[in-house]
């Protein structure tokens, strides 16, 4: 049951950190598009 609840845990770190990721890079590709125009 300690395997499950580590797995659950770096799998929610894991989605936590893809999601803070993307919307940085969202922002960085709308400032990037914004300054070639």
């Amino acid at each position: 049951s300690t395997f499950v609840n580590i797995y659950s845990i770096n799998m929610i770190l894991g989605l936590s950190l893809l999601y803070i990721h993307g919307k940085e890079m969202t922002r960085f590709r709308e400032r990037l598009i914004e300054t070639n125009e």
